[in-house]
């Protein structure tokens, strides 16, 4: 599911804290209850930062 949020793109998902104050996912698969307040999506765009520099990192050549 977090990477489900990710993939809207941090704007997007802004925009539904904004508006609702926390987002809440149901998984059809599962049948799961997620939610997600703001500390919850701040770290999950945090992790997708370190995790694109960890990336970026192993590309250089020493």
């Amino acid at each position: 599911v977090g990477s489900m949020l990710r993939s809207l793109g941090q704007p997007e998902v802004d925009s539904i804290l904004e508006e609702r104050g926390k987002v809440e996912i149901d998984c059809e698969f599962c049948g799961q209850h997620y939610s997600f307040d703001a500390v919850d999506c701040a770290q999950l765009f945090a992790q997708e930062t370190v995790a694109q520099g960890i990336q970026g990192a192993s590309d250089q050549r020493h």
